[in-house]
């Protein structure tokens, strides 16, 4: 008898549960320690929400930055492409993300301070998120990933970093910079082509915030280092767009650098072997500083002459090369990788090509410092850590120097408090420099504390005779109080000292063409208006101040051509187009009156005499109705200025 085949089951098998992947976000133990730091970051820098701008390059990249001011979304288009353009560099430096950035801040919410200063804390949150990321998936533990970001967040060194708005590009580059790093480590596991694309374009981005992050391609060969052991041609040649992107970026960057005269081998008063001396100094110093932070200082002049201690620190190159290459040949993979690290992204900011007021900067080791910090958590994880039974001593032995570090960092942010908490921390350093006595000058000035502002330039002249930028700002400011013809002579007085020094400067000829106006001088001040817009073309008020000498001297046409050609400039300053128009309304050119005085109204409708001098334009060319309009439109915005005869001439 045949057997019978079992009948197949119809019942389907009981699914198992599908495993949820343990990622990084399912992990309470290692998202609870991160959060809290980020939230004793925001308490540590708390005091930069209250922060103003600073006389330390604020003015130029944000707050008389036309590019920044006249950002709003009528000119978004245009301001953008001008900002990424390389002829609109900022003091030489291309960082066209970073200055973006101040437009869309200012467009959102006017210059405010305090929204600059939040947005650095949260870029420097972010920066400080992507660390921590990064050395977990670089094999640290948690606590020695949390030992490293903390010391990246809290350090004091970051303060300049953070705390001074226009190193908006150092947190910037930085969090695009480990965006690309923890991308690159993400692909090394998946090898997913979206990665790639993200890689090179967060390099791209980093760059275009800050010239430092050419580095990138480097690192991420060091990465290929660390994790497999050896340097390989295969690692370096996978990179060739991102060297590429780094050498375009860099060439760009030297490009800007030169055309302002920002670069030079002879910066300071030091050129050839002594620049190498300022670069080993620089280095000693960084290195030091990541342990002990001591004089941290906005400001760091060159030095008087060149020490002894200056000349040994030359050791410090053949030192770190015979260092790394020993722990290379013992495969101490993590002494390289972080040694080289720093090394990488501190070499091209040790000075020996100058430029800058300065030879050493705290900003210069923001994204550096990460290779020092990296070693410091993985052996304290590692090696110290695991040998302290007692809790209460292992904490305190983490807790202790961090807390000592916050507290450093919260008083080096009240030294960003205002330009003259800034500059008088300077003064305290190095009193014999004169720049900081100039800067807070600027300061005093703006604030109307005359009195302090003038012992402020006369110090920084007292110091150094030829700096002819404090003969400019003290002629400023005899010229904002003058109101007699002597405090106007002591002004061009200042001003002819300071084209003596620096005859090719034409801002100073441009505010020396303005105070001879005021004094009567017109062809004088026409004379050294014309030299100095033809060395300074993009100096606007250049234009305004010779426009209103030939207006006088009724030389309609040529003022009219000066208007003209700021607005090529410039084409959304609305007083601009009504003066504009006012000059053409003089030569009976009234159609093309009411076409500029359009131009004004439609950029600012909320100026009465926009109005009404396009009511008396209109009027003049019969059109009577439309000029009622513009009438009523003055008096409803509350200008009473109006001539009878006109307001008679409409009731009819």
């Amino acid at each position: 008898m045949a057997k019978k085949k079992p009948k197949k089951s119809t019942k389907k098998p009981a699914s198992k549960k599908k495993e949820l992947r343990p990622t990084f976000w399912r992990k309470k133990e290692q998202v609870i320690p991160i959060g809290l730091l980020l939230v004793w970051t925001i308490i540590v820098f708390a005091p930069s929400f209250t922060s103003d701008f600073v006389y330390w390059d604020d003015d130029f990249n944000v707050f008389i930055n036309p590019l920044v001011t006249e950002f709003s979304s009528t000119t978004f288009i245009e301001n953008t492409i001008k900002i990424f353009s390389i002829e609109n560099t900022v003091i030489g430096n291309y960082n066209p993300l970073s200055i973006w950035t101040f437009g869309i801040e200012n467009m959102i919410f006017g210059l405010k301070p305090s929204v600059f200063h939040f947005n650095n804390i949260i870029l420097h949150l972010g920066c400080v998120f992507l660390v921590y990321r990064i050395c977990l998936m670089l094999g640290l533990k948690m606590l020695g990933s949390i030992i490293v970001a903390s010391l990246f967040a809290i350090h004091p060194m970051r303060v300049e970093s953070v705390s001074w708005i226009t190193e908006r590009k150092d947190v910037l580059y930085g969090i695009f910079y480990l965006g690309s790093i923890f991308q690159y480590l993400k692909y090394r596991k998946d090898k997913k082509s979206s990665r790639w694309i993200w890689i090179h374009l967060l390099a791209i981005l980093s760059g275009l915030s800050k010239i430092q992050a050419v580095t990138l391609p480097v690192v991420l060969v060091l990465i290929d280092y660390f994790k497999e052991g050896k340097f390989t041609f295969a690692s370096i040649f996978k990179k060739w767009m991102l060297f590429v992107i780094s050498l375009t970026i860099g060439i760009i960057g030297i490009i800007a650098l030169k055309e302002q005269e920002s670069l030079s081998i002879t910066a300071g008063q030091y050129e050839g072997i002594e620049r190498l001396f300022i670069g080993s100094y620089a280095l000693c110093t960084y290195i030091i500083k990541s342990i002990i932070p001591y004089e941290m200082s906005p400001l760091y002049p060159y030095p008087e002459g060149m020490s002894i201690l200056y000349k040994t620190t030359i050791l410090i190159f053949p030192i770190f090369a015979y260092a790394v290459f020993t722990l290379w040949k013992k495969e101490r993979k993590v002494w390289v990788f972080g040694l080289l690290f720093f090394l990488t992204n501190v070499i091209l900011m040790l000075q020996i090509v100058g430029a800058g007021q300065g030879y050493l900067a705290d900003r210069f080791t923001y994204i550096a410092y990460f290779g020092i910090f990296f070693i410091i958590g993985y052996y304290l994880d590692k090696n110290l850590l695991p040998k302290i039974q007692n809790r209460t001593v292992k904490m305190a032995a983490i807790g202790l120097p961090l807390l000592l570090y916050s507290g450093m960092t919260l008083n080096q942010t009240l030294v960003w408090k205002n330009s003259e908490t800034l500059w008088s921390h300077v003064i305290k350093h190095y009193e014999k420099t004169d720049v900081p006595y100039q800067n807070r000058g600027n300061y005093y000035r703006d604030k109307d504390q005359h009195h302090k502002a003038l012992a402020d330039y006369s110090m920084s002249l007292k110091i150094n005779p030829r700096h002819h930028q404090s003969y400019n700002s003290r002629a400023k400011l005899f010229f904002e109080i003058g109101k007699s013809p002597d405090t106007l002579n002591m002004a061009l007085a200042d001003y002819n000292q300071a084209i003596q020094i620096d005859p090719n400067n034409g801002e100073y000829k441009i505010n020396n063409g303005a105070a001879l106006a005021k004094l009567g001088r017109l062809n004088e001040a026409i004379t050294m208006l014309n030299e100095g817009l033809k060395l300074k073309p993009d100096q606007l008020t250049g234009y305004i101040n010779r426009s209103i000498i030939l207006r006088q001297q009724g030389r309609f046409e040529e003022a009219l051509q000066d208007y003209r050609t700021y607005i090529s400039y410039n084409t959304y300053n609305s007083d601009i187009w009504y003066e504009k128009g006012n000059i053409e309304a003089a030569m009976k050119q009234f159609e093309t009156a009411i076409a500029s005085i359009d131009k004004a109204i439609e950029i600012n409708p909320d100026k009465g005499i926009y109005h009404y001098r396009r009511a008396e334009s209109l009027a003049n060319i019969g059109r009577l109705e439309e000029a009622k309009y513009s009438l009523s439109q003055a008096e409803g915005l509350g200008y009473t200025n109006i001539n009878p005869a006109l307001k008679q001439a409409l009731k009819r």
